[in-house]
């Protein structure tokens, strides 16, 4: 399957499911993209490649990730990469404080 259709078939799927909960037609889509609906079809079958611009503007006007988009995977954002390294730095200094206090508290 080549890459186009896959993004086409997750741009059907976003389409399709979008978060309002109802299902857009192409040409509501298409409207709001600022595109013609012939585009939104001949991407969704895979006929033509979407541009990074037309990609750039579905994030943002539907909350989507790209990187979802694009390859179809989860994508973590760098702020929970970041929480996670925050949380654990956070593990080991509440780990050395216990070890101070207790002992301080055995002299």
């Amino acid at each position: 399957m080549s890459d186009n259709l896959k993004i086409g078939e997750r741009l059907k799927l976003l389409r399709e499911r979008h978060l309002d909960g109802r299902k857009f037609r192409q040409v509501e889509f298409a409207e709001k993209l600022g595109v013609v609906r012939d585009k939104i079809s001949r991407i969704e079958n895979g006929k033509q490649a979407v541009d990074l611009n037309l990609l750039i503007n579905i994030g943002q006007k539907f909350n989507v990730d790209l990187h979802w988009l694009i390859t179809g995977e989860s994508f973590k954002s760098e702020a929970e990469e970041q929480l996670k390294v925050c949380a654990e730095k956070l593990g080991k200094l509440n780990y050395y404080v216990e070890r101070l206090e207790s002992l301080i508290n055995k002299n």
